[in-house]
């Protein structure tokens, strides 16, 4: 009994609520001795200009913009390289989220039977596929329909973001267009085969200028990411709030 008694109440002291005065304390605490914030901004937009200089090996002076893919904040600029020549220069933004993007351009709309091209963090060289069907093995890399202008064809990865940028040579481009972006934090192997997309959607573009672009649409609907927040990555004042906030969860849990 006496060993009973005393390990109650060691029990009790575990799980006695701590004064507010002390959690304000350790909260403090904690916030002064996290590593410093660094901010990086995911922002492009149509307003600004691209900042990536001799990054692109083309003149992206000029281009159609426009917001391609709102959910996922895919931005398209898209033009004629030069009047009267028959080379399109395209530049596709988005957040770098470890994984792929690719446009295709498709004959019926649809995924399946189009022609794309997909770049990656650390892949330097965007690199064209077919899609024959839903599979990694059934887009082989380096095939397709798509006339790549040579050495026109990178990826740029700048602060947060990709840069999908290349040119088509010798034929005019298809106005439905295919969106897709890959797994976040995985990359496509030493064979090149991309990993099934975690989401796609499909929408159109105009040749003869701005007018009459279309924003995707369908696909596989919102994407299945868990988004993972942590103290070190907020700001000082809104750390200091969920360090309270979680001590008066643990508060409200020694009490049931």
């Amino acid at each position: 009994m006496a060993g009973t008694t005393r390990a109650s109440k060691h029990l009790t002291q575990q799980c006695t609520p701590r004064p507010l005065p002390v959690l304000m304390a350790l909260c403090f605490i904690s916030l002064y001795h996290l590593p410093p914030v660094t901010s990086q901004s995911a922002a492009d937009s149509c307003s600004n200009g691209l900042s990536l200089g001799s990054l692109v090996p083309f003149n992206t002076t000029g281009l159609t913009c426009f917001q391609a893919w709102p959910s996922q904040d895919f931005i398209l600029r898209f033009g004629k390289a030069a009047l009267g020549s028959n080379v399109w220069s395209f530049v596709l933004s988005a957040p770098d989220n470890g994984g792929y993007i690719s446009m295709g351009f498709s004959p019926t709309g649809r995924m399946v039977g189009s022609s794309a091209v997909a770049g990656w963090s650390g892949a330097g060289t965007a690199r064209r596929y077919y899609l024959s069907g839903t599979s990694p093995s059934s887009c082989p890399p380096d095939q397709g329909d798509l006339a790549l202008a040579r050495g026109a064809a990178v990826v740029v990865s700048k602060g947060s973001r990709l840069y999908l940028a290349f040119q088509l040579a010798g034929q005019q481009p298809l106005t439905d267009v295919i969106y897709a972006v890959g797994p976040s934090g995985t990359l496509p192997g030493s064979n090149g085969l991309l990993p099934r997309h975690q989401d796609m959607a499909s929408g159109t573009i105009s040749l003869s200028g701005g007018a009459g672009v279309s924003p995707a649409t369908g696909g596989g609907g919102t994407p299945k990411r868990t988004i993972k927040i942590h103290h070190a990555r907020r700001g000082p004042v809104t750390r200091f709030l969920s360090c309270i906030s979680d001590q008066f969860a643990w508060l409200d849990l020694t009490r049931r």
